[in-house]
């Protein structure tokens, strides 16, 4: 029971692929434009950008101020730490199906 689920929920395969992960990729090889994939490269990065570029908009305090007065960089912390573990959880729940787990 133990070792079925964890080779269920095991992410790496050692290179191996399934059928349907391979014919799905040929599938959109074949079917997808140039100008898409293009699209899609330069789309991606855009909200991690976005995201940097409000974070360093954030005013820093004069650190001899001490850590009472320092909010900036408490805010930027909590910030960048959020959007690590959000983007950390919703790709753990594209690789791992949870509701196939309970069954």
């Amino acid at each position: 029971m133990i070792s079925a689920l964890w080779k269920y929920t095991k992410i790496s395969r050692l290179g191996e692929y399934s059928f349907e992960r391979v014919e799905s990729l040929e599938s959109y090889c074949q079917h997808t434009s140039v100008a898409q994939v293009v699209f899609v490269i330069m789309v991606i990065p855009v909200p991690s950008l976005l995201l940097s570029l409000l974070v360093e908009c954030i005013p820093l305090q004069d650190p001899a101020g001490g850590w009472e007065i320092n909010v900036g960089a408490y805010l930027r912390f909590c910030c960048i730490v959020s959007s690590g573990a959000l983007g950390s959880i919703v790709q753990l729940r594209t690789v791992i199906q949870i509701s196939d787990l309970a069954t």
